[in-house]
């Protein structure tokens, strides 16, 4: 028998009733989901029960297999996080509220609430990120996240924008973009990289040096490294009121468009690309709003295998994806496990 103290015991008794509280609102919000699926169209969605919800909350597919808590055992809290964020996902679209940046602040906020990372281990920043939260950067996986294709769209699209915000800064998505669509992806370690204008640095074995320079650099830029094939895209400091011009402005080009399911694509890769949280970017866009627009639109939603394909494959490429996700969807089995 364990000989633990009262403060013990008592700890382990509030942890229990709070884990017992948790199943309890997940129960609740699988229950919701469901009911909220089937006001949208019963008949596309009548396969889908709260035993088999779980496919739809995976970023990537291959998590799936390991039920609804997979992802948790990397970061606990991210299903109870993905059923807030579909709950209000689809309150927005029985409700048909208009796509706003405050609109996709809250879809963030709403799946990250309580979520806790290895950067974040008390929790999730939530809100935009601010000029004091320094810029941000992510990889990019070569054939998996990133391809040719995707890099000179990303070239054509970032060289034509350019915003100013309303304290009078330049704001650029990605500032002086230096590669070569055609050679970049071939580098090797002993090639130079070009970071920003005007400024070169050569790329090591163990590449230290890069990684220093490109972590402490205010600049934006997209750079290819040669680190277990990883390229990054780094986006400089920016003011909050900057990042919500860029998302007016991504928003707007939208609302003028066909909504097409490519444009449903340019819109949610710009999103990404913009990187405007600290953490739980590619949920919001590639899983949550990603299929909020695709309801709006009266589409299937999309299981994809992998929303951080978002980051830079092409437009083409990821509509295939998208497709191939929608057919997934329809042939998920209804199950009473």
């Amino acid at each position: 028998m364990l000989n633990l103290s009262f403060e013990e015991l008592h700890g382990h008794h509030l942890y229990t009733i709070g884990m017992a509280c948790e199943n309890d609102k997940m129960n609740e919000l699988e229950q919701q989901i469901v009911l909220k699926l089937s006001k949208i169209c019963t008949s596309k969605f009548s396969h889908i029960t709260p035993q088999n919800l779980y496919h739809l909350t995976q970023m990537e597919r291959k998590y799936i297999a390991g039920g609804k808590f997979a992802f948790d055992a990397i970061e606990p809290g991210y299903y109870l996080g993905v059923l807030q964020g579909w709950s209000f996902m689809l309150d927005c679209v029985l409700n048909n509220h208009e796509l706003t940046p405050d609109l996709i602040l809250k879809l963030h906020d709403s799946c990250v609430d309580g979520l806790r990372t290895e950067d974040y281990p008390d929790g999730v920043p939530l809100g935009f990120r601010t000029y004091q939260d320094g810029g941000e950067a992510f990889y990019l996986e070569k054939g998996q996240t990133v391809s040719k294709k995707g890099l000179k769209e990303l070239n054509e699209r970032y060289r034509k924008r350019k915003y100013t915000d309303s304290v009078g800064d330049d704001v650029y998505l990605f500032k002086g973009i230096m590669f070569n669509p055609k050679s970049t992806i071939q580098l090797n370690p002993s090639q130079k990289i070009d970071i920003h204008p005007n400024k070169q640095y050569k790329c090591s074995s163990s590449n230290d040096n890069l990684q220093k320079t490109i972590k402490s650099s205010t600049k934006s830029y997209f750079a290819i490294t040669n680190v277990n094939t990883l390229p990054m895209i780094k986006l400089k400091p920016a003011r909050t009121v900057s990042l919500r011009i860029i998302i007016q402005k991504l928003i707007d080009q939208f609302n003028v468009s066909d909504k097409s399911l490519s444009d449903i694509v340019e819109l949610i890769q710009s999103l990404d690309q913009a990187h405007p949280f600290v953490d739980g970017n590619i949920r919001t866009f590639g899983m949550l709003l990603l299929n909020m627009l695709l309801l709006n639109q009266g589409f299937l939603p999309s299981v994809m295998d992998d929303v951080n394909r978002f980051d830079c494959l092409s437009i083409n490429e990821l509509t295939e994806y998208i497709n191939e996700g929608q057919k997934y969807f329809q042939n998920i089995k209804p199950t009473s496990m």
